[in-house]
């Protein structure tokens, strides 16, 4: 009888214990989904920028030696700066991947609350992967616009290959603070198979010397030989 009260204290301590352990746990079990939520569409994330910069550098060794591009990669680029909506499908894509990879791996494992829990984090994780991909697609409109707007002056002019070499010359003087856009319109026009395409790639050949070439710390050039324009 006088053990009773320490046996009862005993058993009434361990299940407090477990009582405790078991929130904690439920409390960090939503914390857990967050960072699973988080570290997927960073990874996704990561993955998009790191294709898309090898199907950019594919395309640019392609276009500066004058060439349409080849590879796998390079013809990707292609398809992705031909209109702004193709990237847009792409944030699409991706988003659809994320939700794909959360149905598939994690919902199954957690219950319908902890699910709900993490709803809003998920959207925001959306909406963060689709803005990349509004960014980059302006990046490609400021480029398309660039090249109409160039088409337009270089065709209105008698002298095609002399007013090529006034919009050369003026991109040259600003160095490595020209716009990448016009550089990469110049040289996606040099493409194009017809007097203007001729009179753009003639020029752009004759000034490739002159091209700027210095790299800064943790800066790329506008425009060099291998690596050709940037669209920054």
């Amino acid at each position: 009888m006088e053990t009773y009260p320490k046996v009862m204290t005993k058993q009434c301590r361990d299940r407090l214990k477990r009582v405790i352990r078991g929130d904690i746990l439920m409390q960090q079990a939503p914390v857990m989904m967050y960072y699973i939520v988080f570290g997927l569409g960073l990874l996704v994330q990561f993955v998009w920028i790191v294709i898309g910069r090898g199907a950019r550098n594919s395309y640019l060794r392609s276009v500066t030696h004058f060439s349409r591009p080849s590879s796998t990669l390079g013809r990707f680029y292609t398809w992705r700066i031909s209109r702004v909506y193709h990237v847009l499908l792409e944030g699409i894509a991706l988003d659809l991947g994320i939700l794909a990879a959360m149905v598939v791996l994690v919902f199954p494992s957690v219950s319908l609350v902890e699910i709900i829990d993490t709803l809003p984090i998920l959207a925001l994780v959306l909406v963060l992967t689709f803005m990349s991909a509004v960014q980059e697609a302006n990046r490609i409109r400021a480029v398309l616009r660039a090249e109409q707007h160039l088409l337009r002056d270089i065709s209105s002019d008698t002298d095609k290959v002399g007013r090529v070499e006034l919009i050369v010359e003026s991109l040259l003087s600003q160095g490595k603070m020209a716009d990448g856009s016009v550089w990469m319109a110049l040289f996606n026009i040099s493409l194009v198979q017809n007097p203007i395409g001729y009179a753009v790639r003639d020029v752009l050949m004759e000034k490739r010397s002159e091209f700027p070439r210095a790299r800064g710390p943790g800066k790329e050039p506008s425009v060099s030989p291998d690596n050709g324009p940037g669209i920054t």
